[in-house]
């Protein structure tokens, strides 16, 4: 907790053999989490029921490729729930059934899953991510300004930066793990 330094990290996994990461209140952290891509397929790592809130980038993954298991999370009040260092490094992971603060979908049949899918797109973030010297901008209204207009009018295709199929609804009482695992497929 409350690690805002330039590199304080909540949890950090390098090279983890099927770790296992669940029931964790990360918070206040310049990094709540920060994992690398599995060396091994059989390396995978299993993040589920944690609460993500109050850091900066709730989630960071470096490496390659993705391959965890992200399932029952909270994120909450984070400046940024995901990045990666690649563009895969964060889309290939499983992202079911976590409870997203930005989701902006509905559930009209009441079941706690969210009737669409969360998708994370990458806008003018991209600036600051890729140029170092940017950071210092970010957050500024003229970030917000330059992001807005390049969702209004995009100038290039944004990337996908991760899926979840189904997020579960803030506010609903259920576990969004057997929300998202024992719920029918639609």
């Amino acid at each position: 907790r409350h690690l805002r330094n330039l590199t304080g990290s909540g949890i950090s996994l390098k090279e983890s053999y099927n770790a296992q990461l669940s029931g964790n209140e990360i918070a206040h952290c310049a990094v709540g989490v920060l994992a690398n891509a599995p060396l091994q397929p059989e390396n995978i790592l299993t993040i589920r029921d944690n609460l993500l809130i109050y850091n900066d980038v709730a989630m960071f993954f470096y490496g390659e490729k993705g391959g965890h298991i992200l399932h029952g999370n909270r994120f909450d009040n984070n400046f940024l729930d995901v990045m990666g260092s690649g563009p895969q490094t964060v889309r290939d992971n499983d992202w079911t059934g976590n409870q997203w603060d930005r989701y902006q979908g509905f559930d009209l049949d009441g079941d706690g899953v969210g009737d669409q899918p969360h998708r994370v797109w990458l806008y003018a973030d991209r600036i600051w991510m890729e140029r170092s010297m940017a950071r210092f901008y970010r957050g500024t209204p003229a970030l917000a300004l330059i992001d807005f207009v390049e969702r209004l009018i995009p100038s290039s295709q944004p990337n996908l930066v991760l899926q979840d199929e189904r997020p579960v609804v803030l506010g609903h009482s259920a576990d969004p793990v057997s929300a998202s695992v024992d719920a029918k497929p639609r």
